[in-house]
């Protein structure tokens, strides 16, 4: 993966609230830069690794666990 590399999840937040999502990301920046942009509808997480040598599913699948942890502990 290159260090330009760039991966964008995209949550609805029917299902997850936008502070849920920051809160994650916050806590999500060992591995990635983590920047947050939505609206009322959707809210993006873009993640950018630190390291080139992370799969993009890994990201998506921690970065999801990251953000159901959230969710469940908020």
């Amino acid at each position: 993966m290159s260090m330009n590399t760039k991966v964008v999840i995209n949550f609805d937040t029917k299902l997850f609230k936008k502070e849920h999502i920051i809160l994650a990301a916050q806590d999500y920046t060992e591995p990635c830069w983590v920047l947050v942009d939505g609206s009322e509808d959707s809210v993006s997480a873009i993640l950018i690794p630190k390291d080139g040598e992370i799969e993009k599913e890994e990201l998506k699948d921690e970065f999801y666990n990251y953000v159901l942890a959230t969710v469940k502990n908020y």
